[in-house]
């Protein structure tokens, strides 16, 4: 009797070890886990695949992506995938960003983010590999950008970083001083438009004349309101430097930088007669005398000043018309560049007629272009 059931818990211990080692060996399954393309089998008892990945100690990142999913059930002969996210340091177009992606060459991030790079500026070739570290990668499509600059516009197509990249594939050779309508360093998007203007400053000198004065000495010995020439007067010429600013050709400035007097000016000398009239004979016509009428500005070097004082003035020393003064009509600055002071009309007609007389000599009748004729 003790026999029977000493082989009775023997054949029940045999039986529960083969169903542990059937139960064992359904449990153990052979599988391919594949990390970023790099495969290996693995046995294991996991149940699940995050369970495998963590026995096998296969860290998965947040980024990282794992097919099937962590709570997918392993069965025997199960391919599993585990891809690593990689950062890319993008720019697209001048647009930065930072993106993750689970590809392993430049390539194929693209085609995971959806991005048709035909005809592009890539800053890595489409077979770099992204280290698990990350990567920089500039994208640039082309853009097409106005450009207009001598009088002319046309367009351009560039993948360009800059707007001074973009003119120096374009050929247009700038000078410091040229003008762009865009920073050099900003992008130049699709549909941009550039002017160019161009600034040069350049030296003009110009000469001027410089008026002479007049110098008038008095003589005794002439009757008053007569004169006489010593000297005519030279006009001395001015020598003028300009910097000149051209903006696409036409001047906007004009700023005088130096000036030279190449010949001094030689002043007009005079003597002017000072000697009084002998006094005017009194006429009687009954018992009352009668003075002569004052004199009129007449005749001198053969011309006919009362004619012109006539036409200028009707023969009023005081009359004044505007600016215009006087028996000849003066301006004031007319008058005082033949040596006269104050206001003209307030001057004797005997001076009125020697400062007409030495403008004549300066000018001719230029002054009177309508009464001149009278002279």
């Amino acid at each position: 009797m003790r026999r029977s059931v000493r082989y009775g818990l023997q054949a029940l211990i045999l039986l529960t070890l083969l169903a542990a080692s059937i139960v064992w060996i359904r449990a153990d399954k052979t599988v391919t886990v594949s990390v970023d393309g790099s495969p290996r089998q693995l046995r294991t008892l996991a149940s699940t695949v995050g369970g495998l990945l963590d026995r096998a100690d296969i860290a998965v990142g947040e980024h990282d992506q794992v097919a099937p999913g962590r709570e997918a059930p392993v069965r025997d002969g199960a391919q599993i995938s585990v891809r690593r996210g990689r950062q890319l340091a993008l720019t697209v177009d001048g647009q930065p960003e930072r993106v993750w992606v689970t590809a392993s060459s430049v390539a194929e991030a693209l085609d995971q983010l959806g991005m048709r790079a035909d005809g592009a500026y890539l800053s890595a070739s489409r077979s770099r590999e992204i280290p698990l570290g990350g990567l920089d990668l500039a994208l640039r499509t082309p853009h097409r950008v106005s450009v207009t600059t001598d009088g002319s516009t046309r367009d351009v197509v560039s993948t360009a970083a800059t707007v001074a990249d973009l003119l120096t594939e374009a050929g247009v050779a700038l000078e410091p001083s040229d003008r762009v309508s865009e920073p050099a360093d900003a992008y130049p998007a699709d549909g941009a438009a550039l002017r160019v203007t161009r600034v040069r400053t350049s030296q003009l000198v110009e000469s001027a004349e410089v008026p002479f004065g007049t110098v008038t000495h008095e003589d005794a010995g002439l009757a008053r309101g007569t004169q006489r020439m010593e000297s005519p007067g030279t006009p001395g010429t001015l020598e003028r430097t300009y910097a000149v600013t051209l903006t696409d050709g036409v001047e906007t400035a004009r700023e005088p930088v130096a000036e030279r007097l190449v010949t001094p000016p030689q002043d007009r000398v005079v003597t002017v007669g000072t000697q009084a009239a002998p006094p005017a004979p009194t006429q009687s016509s009954g018992s009352a005398s009668v003075a002569p009428a004052a004199p009129q500005p007449s005749g001198g070097g053969g011309l006919n000043w009362a004619a012109l004082a006539q036409c200028e003035s009707s023969g009023n020393p005081r009359a004044a018309s505007g600016p215009y003064q006087g028996l000849y009509q003066f301006d004031q600055g007319t008058w005082a560049s033949v040596g006269g002071t104050g206001r003209p009309s307030d001057a004797s007609p005997a001076e009125q007629l020697a400062r007409a007389q030495m403008l004549y000599q300066q000018r001719g009748r230029a002054p009177w272009p309508v009464c001149g004729r009278h002279l």
